[in-house]
């Protein structure tokens, strides 16, 4: 479950910013998930470094490949 929550949260980070979308919106999106939920995930991405964020996201795609 570990890499679809990390691809979930990257998504969260994704959407919130390149479409505006509000947490409660982005929860309702994501199966109705709670907006403190797609907060948390955004705010974890958003605390990473642009290298730490690349670095994040391929590992996540290469375990969820795996």
């Amino acid at each position: 479950h570990k890499p679809i929550t990390n691809l979930r949260q990257i998504l969260y980070f994704e959407v919130h910013e390149k479409f505006g979308r509000s947490f409660p919106q982005i929860g309702r999106l994501f199966g109705g998930r709670d907006h403190t939920t797609a907060l948390h995930g955004y705010r974890k991405i958003k605390a990473m470094t642009h290298i730490e964020r690349a670095r994040f996201i391929r590992q996540a795609v290469e375990d969820l490949a795996a």
